[in-house]
């Protein structure tokens, strides 16, 4: 099991529970995987159908959010293409297309057509690493870790990372995204639906560093980082910038494994923004124990902002620790099982206290390669929150099911 390498650690609006401890997979070798199961090739050019049933949820548990009873059942189809040309595996070109469809049981307000359309231009070699992508999409998505309502959420991002050699075992890098967010107003009804648009926003990243490697197996980095994010609406505008100092070490060596990105974020509100100065150390780190080729322990913990939705506190900062185990079962099957425990701390502003909210998730998901071009994941999760304020404790319970063609790490988008 393996999840993306998390592009920045400064927001994370939802980090699904269990995912900090997944171990991280490159660009490089998702390209990779895409390129060695394509079911058909036209010269250069390996392409594969894509078709999955996915995010196929049901929901027990306390009112999600206000005026959100119409269902508890959900379901999405997506059907497209994929393909990727290859030069000597150091020069990828790869585009998708894949239109999906979205359905709600009881709830035709939210059973909508959505999409996720892609371009890239890749190339790795001993002299340069560069990554390119525009990428267009709208999924279903939970609105936040607060929150666990699932909106539909369009995302529209461009990103580029360079890697370039100086001397020795010292190379430059850069690295500079830019992403907008966009909500749905018709997700949800009335007055949240308006607080829902109130999260449309744009957020940008520049930086660059230096980064050492050391050996094989050890790599650290340094270097600093531009952030911005700019909201739409004046409603409940959190528009802030600022500059964060971060810090990278990759380090493997025999049974054990450690990565961590820490980023120490300094923040300002522009003009007319209600958002609040912030000031602190963001990040991830991940502590793997793997004794054999087919399982693994891992201590894992994660530090992020997230933007609040009917809280009036602008934003809400999450920690989270946990502890997960993972197991090869039998012929391409796998056991992700974890439990987590976490805080979500409300900034106080001059009209608003803060408070916090404990939250602890307990899970379990397991994935079977039923064929080379066919898999399938079933899992559960259960979520609570304590908080603070009399009668704003709850939980929800959520099983989910997801059957989806070919290799879950050639999906590079």
């Amino acid at each position: 099991m393996a999840a993306a390498a998390p592009a920045s650690a400064q927001f994370a609006q939802y980090v699904s529970p269990g995912t900090l401890a997944l171990a991280p997979l490159s660009t490089r070798e998702r390209l990779e995987a895409a390129v060695g199961e394509a079911r058909y090739h036209l010269g250069p050019v390996a392409w594969s159908p894509y078709f999955a049933i996915k995010d196929v949820n049901y929901f027990r548990g306390t009112e999600l959010a206000p005026g959100t009873d119409e269902g508890n059942f959900t379901a999405t189809a997506a059907a497209g293409v994929h393909a990727c040309l290859s030069a000597r595996q150091t020069l990828y070109l790869a585009a998708h297309a894949i239109p999906e469809a979205t359905w709600w049981h009881g709830g035709e307000r939210r059973t909508v057509r959505n999409w996720s359309y892609g371009v890239g231009v890749f190339a790795f070699s001993n002299k340069l690493t560069l990554e390119l992508a525009l990428i267009d999409s709208r999924h279903q998505e939970f609105l936040s870790s607060a929150v666990q309502e699932l909106v539909n959420t369009g995302k529209r991002e461009a990103r580029a990372d360079v890697e370039l050699p100086l001397f020795g075992q010292i190379a430059l890098y850069g690295t500079a995204s830019t992403t907008d967010w966009r909500y749905r107003r018709d997700d949800l009804p009335g007055e949240e639906g308006q607080l829902l648009v109130g999260l449309d926003r744009t957020e940008e990243r520049v930086g660059g560093g230096l980064r050492w490697h050391v050996r094989e197996g050890l790599r650290v980095g340094a270097g600093l980082e531009n952030v911005a994010v700019e909201f739409l609406r004046r409603e409940r505008d959190r528009s802030s910038s600022g500059t964060a100092p971060v810090l990278d070490l990759e380090w493997e060596g025999g049974t054990l494994a450690l990565r961590t990105h820490f980023a120490w974020v300094s923040l300002e509100p522009e003009a007319g923004s209600a958002a609040v100065p912030f000031e602190d150390v963001l990040g991830t780190a991940q502590l793997r124990y793997a004794p054999t080729g087919r399982s693994a322990l891992v201590l894992y913990g994660g530090r992020s902002i997230a933007f609040s939705y009917l809280d009036q506190s602008p934003y809400f900062v999450e920690q989270r620790r946990g502890i997960a185990l993972e197991r090869e079962v039998g012929w391409r099957s796998g056991v992700h099982v974890y439990l987590e425990r976490g805080v979500q701390d409300y900034v106080a502003t001059l009209d608003t206290p803060g408070h916090t909210e404990d939250t602890g998730a307990v899970g379990a998901m397991i994935t079977v390669q039923l064929h080379r071009r066919l898999t399938v994941a079933l899992g559960g999760v259960r979520t609570e929150y304590d908080a603070e304020r009399a009668g704003a404790g709850r939980s929800l319970t959520r099983f989910q099911v997801a059957l989806r063609s070919g290799d879950p790490r050639a999906q590079w988008w």
